[in-house]
């Protein structure tokens, strides 16, 4: 049995008791995991990160250049020791991505095009919770927007990976954001959050948004979206609040068809081995201190451990673009990398529940979900449309793990269920980029007015 990233780990999760009992802090703090040697390596590279900063700006012809280089520029020319020069800026303007400090990115929309018009966009909060707030996002001036309540997936990345989904939903939708917090900085006094209070969450949102609302869910928190739907759906109050609609894009409701290696991950290793393995501690300068956390750093791993050559690849482009003068290409993955490599920690009870309930016992699909000991069935959606959306390349959720849900909702009218299916498209195709807009969004409107 490998050795735990922290002490005591076996005694608050092993086989002897609960796997997903819930846990916030360990028994006495560990004077130094890994985290902590992780945290300090970040630290260390704060100052040097800085420089190579300022480098890549010093070498970038857009800021200065000297006059033997202007001249034949401004001719149109491009002599080779300018793109000599283009590529060691990139190079550091890269090494500067991957050293820098992570922070919390800002959604940072300011205004959107409508036709060709641009229009100023308001951020409000609605509501804010330890784990969660909840941002609204409207044009200045407009009231009479259908609402959208965009389930952020909690994976290890921030809500703001669903920034440019934001951005194109807005011109037609008013768009509710769940921004879900670090755990690491929710000091450990204002308790846990495991995926029954995910749900419980949910199911607050939408009694206060109210019965026109339509759920949006992305990935992982497709379950959670459905298991709220359900349990609404079962509800004896008369005053019960149901969405308007549910949709669901490259959502893990069935993980038995074709398995990915998220799935296989799961399927090969024990409880235990997640806890040892993966589970640590927030080091001590954080707000959140102590408490067990899955770090958002083993996630950005995961990450990149599914497709290494990609990556690589896309850093090798970077600078090619950069170096041809194509700053607009070099600028477009410099900032997805920006907000890809921010990556946030997952409560410890969270993520060994996700783990445990979705991936291993594949519950919902097996009808053996429980919301806090209750059984939850889909067969309870009778009212709630349901939309559901697959990528056809996706690597993450494998095709006909979302279309499930049609299947499962068994007694859901088959007027109320829709399919479709992203042609040549991966998973994060599903909610960004041209494809998003060309095709996801005109389907959701549509969705949406056939079911108003």
């Amino acid at each position: 049995m490998r050795r735990p990233f922290w002490p005591m780990a076996r005694a608050r999760f092993s086989k002897r008791r609960d796997p997903c009992r819930r846990s916030t802090t360990m028994a006495y703090p560990n004077p130094m995991n890994m985290y902590d040697w992780i945290d300090t390596w970040q630290q260390a590279w704060r100052a040097p990160s800085a420089v190579l900063g300022a480098f890549a700006r010093g070498l970038d012809d857009r800021n200065t250049l000297p006059p033997w280089l202007a001249l034949p520029k401004a001719l149109g020319f491009d002599p080779p020791a300018l793109t000599i020069r283009r590529a060691t800026s990139a190079s550091f303007s890269v090494l500067r991505r991957l050293t820098e400090p992570r922070e919390k990115p800002a959604f940072g929309i300011v205004e959107v095009d409508v036709d060709g018009t641009a229009h100023a966009v308001r951020e409000e909060v609605v509501e804010e919770r330890p784990f969660c707030r909840l941002l609204r996002f409207d044009l200045i001036g407009r009231s009479d927007a259908p609402t959208i309540l965009l389930v952020a997936p909690m994976a290890g990345h921030y809500a703001t990976l669903l920034r440019e989904t934001v951005r194109d939903l807005l011109p037609s939708y008013s768009v509710v954001v769940t921004d879900w917090s670090n755990a690491r900085d929710v000091p450990i006094h204002d308790g846990g959050f495991d995926l029954d209070d995910y749900i419980d969450l949910l199911i607050g949102h939408i009694q206060k948004l109210g019965p026109t609302t339509h759920i949006v869910a992305v990935c992982q928190a497709g379950v959670p979206a459905v298991a709220a739907t359900a349990i609404l759906e079962s509800s004896t109050t008369s005053d019960v609040v149901l969405p308007a609609s549910l949709t669901v894009l490259g959502s893990p409701i069935d993980t038995s068809r074709s398995p990915t290696e998220v799935n296989r991950l799961a399927s090969e290793h024990d409880s235990d081995w997640f806890t040892d393995t993966l589970i640590t501690t927030v080091p001590a300068r954080f707000p959140g201190a102590n408490r067990a956390v899955y770090p958002g750093y083993l996630q950005l791993t995961a990450f990149v451990a599914m497709n290494p050559q990609r990556h690589e690849k896309s850093a090798r482009d970077a600078i090619a673009h950069f170096a041809d003068g194509d700053f607009d290409a070099a600028e477009k993955v410099d900032s997805f990398y920006g907000e890809f490599l921010s990556t946030m920690d997952l409560t410890a009870e969270f993520y060994l529940q996700t783990v445990e309930r979705v991936f291993k016992r594949n519950a919902l699909a097996k009808g053996d979900f429980r919301f806090r000991g209750t059984p939850v069935s889909l067969t309870t959606i009778t009212r709630t449309p349901i939309l559901a959306i697959e990528a056809e390349r996706d690597d993450i959720t494998g095709l006909g793990q979302t279309s499930a849900i049609l299947e499962l909702a068994s007694e859901l009218p088959p007027k109320c269920k829709r399919h479709y299916l992203l042609k040549d498209a991966g998973h994060y195709g599903l909610f960004s980029g041209s494809k998003f807009r060309r095709e996801i969004v005109p389907e959701l409107c549509a969705f949406h007015e056939g079911e108003a």
